[in-house]
């Protein structure tokens, strides 16, 4: 056994000094080794059965070693008896082994199992020799010598016995120690290791052209290294090469952008009303102008005396009796401009003025309305649907997970995403580096994949406090936080899995985590910076002023033509 392994036997817990006091110590098993070892039970507390094998033992010996379960009344005892000898010495020998395996093996499960050998019995080194993993994975083991030698036994002693076997970090090994024949010690020490780190480039990734894994995951394939000290992600291929033993880090990679202005993604004209107020917009204009078209109809017809002829105005500022007048006026009236013409009688300026007053409030609800929002987020980019289907500049920082992750993407809406905004069919792809990122973040429009501690660590120190606020986040990567790992089947597994649980229980992997990694920085100025109006803003208007001057073009064209071949055909 080299040096190293030497430094891996009997490892962990404590050290435990049992003081029989009126009791003086013999050799064989007696009293005083049953009350110790009963007290070694209550001490460490989790072990419900013992199992023994101490073939050597008479049966008063068994029974007053059973006491410990009988009167303690939470302990199991089994005694394993050895198995009738036949004509073959090699069969007897092979089946004893399986025998003892199989016993083991029934509680392989539970880890609440002690498992106690007598080394001066016949068959226990080949028991100990035979018991492989199980000397560091499920069990605690007990070893005693209850051999007359009349000499104490120190632990070299069982250091000999254990030197060949796989006492390895994990292993939870006891041995009965005899001190100043007064006291019986029970020497299971902790292992105090250093630690070597070596750096590599990557967390690992599957090589298909040479099939080896490279990186950290490398390291732990090929036992260059024990432990991985940098968390990482669950996937597939990984499961199969490395162990996971518990998640250390919260913290995820997501799209991170400002929200883009409401024009961006809405027509802010159509939003200051919802449906049912535009419906008794244009319910309003109609009923008004049918209204006063109706009360001038009358006026003229009484004021001329005819029924039948139609009405001829005085002069041009007074208002004819016409549907498309009425609808103009009122139309003009909602948009609160003037008119050119007016009606005469009392009744026809009473509908006007009425009119008049309900839009100018509805002007004035609209308007104040349309200035808010011209000033106000979106929140429409809610998936990643929806972000691929923005008008926003996309990308990505600059490391190997991220490009593995996004070039290896199968999924429709994330493949489409890689394709259409990061890969780039000329020039580089949208991979860059953090700051530059984090810079084109700030001047809006653009969306960064980036971790968010390391991503809203620089936010916080670059960023204005109004130049926070609107910040929000899309998760791309399907995967969860990311768990610490070791080799597979490594002796070192329970212990560290131990550990980082009872770091994770008292808080301190919380309070780490807390200062590592950088919260979304609060909005405290969300107020105090006016928001300009750009032409993306008024695009709506725009385009209301491109279709009506394209209207108006061609009703010209038309009347002109049309009046071009009334003239020739007269």
């Amino acid at each position: 056994m080299g040096g190293r392994d030497k430094q891996d036997l009997i490892l962990r817990l404590m050290i435990a000094s049992l003081l029989l006091s009126g009791h003086s110590v013999a050799a064989a098993v007696d009293a005083s080794m049953v009350g110790a070892v009963g007290a070694l039970l209550k001490l460490i507390g989790t072990p419900l059965k013992v199992t023994a094998f101490v073939e050597c033992w008479n049966a008063g010996e068994k029974l007053m070693f059973a006491r410990i379960g009988l009167s303690g009344g939470r302990h199991l005892m089994q005694f394993v008896e050895p198995r009738r000898a036949s004509l073959d010495a090699r069969t007897d020998v092979k089946d004893m082994d399986n025998y003892r395996n199989a016993t083991l093996d029934e509680d392989a499960e539970s880890h609440q199992t002690l498992v106690v050998v007598d080394v001066s019995c016949n068959g226990s080194e080949r028991l100990l020799a035979e018991a492989g993993q199980r000397l560091y994975l499920n069990y605690r083991w007990l070893l005693m010598d209850s051999s007359d030698s009349g000499v104490p036994l120190g632990i070299e002693h069982y250091l000999a016995v254990l030197q060949d076997l796989p006492a390895l970090v994990s292993s939870e090994i006891f041995v009965m120690l005899e001190e100043d024949g007064q006291s019986i010690r029970f020497m299971q020490a902790y292992l105090g290791a250093e630690v070597n780190y070596t750096r590599v480039t990557t967390w690992g990734y599957y090589n298909t052209t040479t099939g080896m894994w490279d990186g950290m995951i490398g390291e732990l394939v090929h036992n260059t290294a024990d432990l991985g000290a940098s968390p990482l992600f669950f996937t597939t291929d990984r499961i199969a090469v490395i162990e996971y033993l518990a998640m250390t880090s919260e913290t995820r990679s997501k799209f991170i952008f400002r929200s883009p202005k409401l024009s961006y993604t809405e027509n802010v004209f159509v939003l200051p009303f919802d449906d049912k107020v535009w419906i008794c917009v244009i319910a309003v204009i109609i009923v008004s102008s049918v209204l006063l078209l109706v009360t001038l109809w009358a006026e003229w017809r009484i004021a001329s005396g005819d029924l039948e002829m139609p009405p001829t105005p005085p002069d041009s500022s007074t208002m004819v009796a016409s549907l498309r007048d009425t609808l103009l006026m009122m139309y003009g009236a909602s948009c609160q401009q003037g008119s050119a013409v007016l009606p005469r009688s009392c009744s026809a300026r009473t509908i006007t003025m009425l009119t008049f007053t309900v839009l100018m409030f509805l002007y004035a609800s609209y308007s104040a309305n349309i200035v808010a929002l011209l000033q106000s987020p979106s929140t429409k980019i809610q998936t990643l649907e929806d972000l691929l289907a923005s008008r926003l500049k996309f990308g990505v920082h600059d490391t190997v997970f991220n490009r593995h992750y996004f070039t290896h993407a199968t999924e429709p809406t994330r493949r489409a995403l890689y394709e259409q905004k990061i890969r780039r069919p000329y020039g580089p792809d949208a991979f860059i580096a953090l700051e530059q990122g984090i810079d084109r973040i700030r001047h809006g429009l653009y969306a960064f994949h980036v971790e968010q501690g390391v991503g809203y660590k620089v936010i916080s120190e670059t960023y204005q406090e109004d130049e926070k606020c609107g910040l929000q986040e899309i998760q791309y990567l399907q995967v969860i936080d990311p768990y610490y790992a070791i080799q597979k089947n490594s002796s070192y597994k329970e212990m560290v899995k131990i550990g980082l649980f009872r770091l994770n229980e008292h808080g301190i992997q919380y309070r780490e985590n807390d200062k590592l990694y950088t919260k979304k920085p609060t909005c405290s100025g969300g107020g105090g910076k006016f928001v300009p109006v750009s032409l993306v803003d008024v695009e709506p208007a725009v385009w209301i002023i491109l279709w009506g001057s394209g209207l108006a073009s061609g009703f010209f064209l038309t009347e002109r033509l049309y009046f071009r071949f009334l003239r020739r055909k007269i």
